[in-house]
């Protein structure tokens, strides 16, 4: 399904307006760049660090009510506070992961800028028309959508690829002899 999405949104931006197309496909590999670049620090943190202090902040949120009206907000930092501590992630670590995220975010912004710049300038030199320059624009917003769905998994790669070798070696396994006499095992 992915791969016709992309190729299908790929085909229609050429249709609608094959300039837009180029220069969308001209900035897809900073897209991709940034996408690789997010995923690593995503794969990296979310697997270890999720568990940390997420049950606590589940708690709190799900039952925020309860937490401001018992007052134990304060308990409940502290506690947090101490498991991440316990963790020995350190500050400089998150600002960097931070720092990547946000860098990240705003390349994909000013990527959406520069097009609708160069949109805006086909529009007044080209005679291309504000309805096609946008329809070109959400066909590959369609075809980039269908990629980043495609990559969500790919972090779970590795795992998967570690569960197939454990079943593949539990198929090939050799069963242990087991003696039996008549018709009892």
């Amino acid at each position: 399904m992915s791969t016709s999405s992309i190729v299908l949104g790929i085909i229609l931006a050429f249709v609608e307006s094959w300039r837009m197309a180029l220069v969308q496909i001209g900035l897809l590999p900073f897209m991709i760049l940034v996408g690789y670049f997010e995923n690593e620090m995503m794969t990296d943190t979310g697997k270890v660090e999720s568990g940390l202090g997420g049950a606590i902040v589940h708690e709190n949120v799900t039952n925020i009510r309860t937490v401001r009206a018992m007052n134990i907000m304060e308990d409940n930092l502290k506690r947090f506070k101490k498991k991440i501590e316990a963790s020995g992630v350190s500050s400089k670590k998150m600002l960097y992961k931070a720092l990547i995220a946000s860098t990240g975010t705003s390349l994909v912004f000013l990527i959406l800028a520069c097009q609708f710049y160069v949109g805006a300038i086909f529009i007044r030199d080209h005679n291309l028309s504000f309805v096609k320059m946008m329809r070109a624009l959400f066909c590959l917003f369609f075809a980039s959508y269908a990629i980043g769905m495609g990559t969500q998994l790919i972090g779970d790669m590795s795992l998967s690829k570690i569960a197939a070798a454990k079943i593949y070696s539990f198929l090939d396994a050799k069963p242990d002899q087991v003696e039996t006499t008549g018709d009892k095992i």
